[in-house]
């Protein structure tokens, strides 16, 4: 069983050297890209990680709330581990997820779930996820958020509203919304670019669409026969509740449902006001 870890990181960067540390195993590779607009010294950076599991991406992309960037992003770690090596899964977080469970622990996990393809998704319209008409105004109208911004595509998506525009999902793909936050597998990998190869214009559609990254991935595979193999859960323990959402989690509470999650990776978390909860998790992955 050999495991691609696809971070993509743009502060807290001793949180993600920790992260990487708890990740260290044989058989798990680790793919990080950071956002250009990051202020980082990468030579630095590398020299505190370890090299010979880690890659950093030279091809540094600027990144955009809610825009195409998070999903090319996505892909563009995707890819390049794919390059490197046929993984039997790929695991994508973020540099301020911090591993539950040890390495070992992750590798059995996957050994006795061989095949399956673990996201969160749920069928679009959703209003009880994403309100109003459920999250079909992400793609039913253009968001050119990198170009744009997001305040600015909202405005032209008002204006689309007026001019009663709209468009429809591409070969009549049933939609679906969920986490970007996913484990998948080579297979499943594999699939994802062959249909985006034979069909590249499904990727044009996804460059107007809001928030693309919580779209894409449940909306190929769910319309594939990978869908049979599909596990509604992505093993990510996330809370929405309060601001900023998600929740940075820095309680004894957060420790205590942490706890009960049975989940691989806990986010959103700060190094310097979560230092309760990292100890905790940090004392219990020892002594990885």
């Amino acid at each position: 069983m050999k495991i691609a870890c696809l971070i993509m990181a743009h502060k807290e960067f001793d949180l993600l050297i920790d992260i990487t540390n708890k990740l260290y195993h044989p058989d798990i590779d680790i793919f990080i890209h950071i956002d250009i607009k990051a202020k980082v010294d990468i030579p630095d950076l590398l020299f505190r990680l370890n090299e010979e599991k880690v890659t950093i991406l030279s091809d540094r992309l600027d990144v955009v709330w809610g825009g195409y960037s998070i999903l090319k992003t996505q892909l563009l770690l995707l890819s390049m581990a794919s390059e490197k090596n046929n993984y039997d899964y790929y695991c994508c977080i973020s540099g301020q997820d911090f591993p539950l469970i040890t390495p070992t622990d992750f590798l059995d996990f996957f050994i006795r779930n061989r095949g399956k393809e673990f996201l969160e998704y749920f069928a679009l319209p959703s209003p009880q996820h994403w309100g109003g008409n459920g999250g079909l105004h992400r793609f039913q109208y253009f968001w050119p958020v990198d170009e744009m911004g997001f305040h600015q595509s909202v405005k032209f998506y008002e204006k689309q509203l007026r001019e009663s525009l709209k468009r429809t999902m591409p070969e009549e793909l049933t939609p679906y919304g969920g986490s970007n936050w996913i484990s998948i597998t080579g297979s499943c990998v594999r699939y994802i670019f062959d249909k985006l190869m034979l069909n590249p214009s499904l990727l044009l559609f996804f460059s107007m669409v809001a928030h693309p990254e919580e779209i894409f991935f449940q909306t190929l595979i769910l319309n594939s026969h990978f869908k049979d193999n599909v596990i509604n859960d992505n093993k990510r323990y996330i809370d929405w509740s309060g601001t900023p959402s998600p929740r940075i989690l820095n309680t004894q509470s957060d420790i205590d449902n942490i706890e009960t999650s049975n989940a691989h990776f806990a986010r959103k978390f700060e190094r310097d006001s979560c230092e309760t909860v990292l100890d905790y998790l940090n004392k219990k992955l020892l002594p990885f």
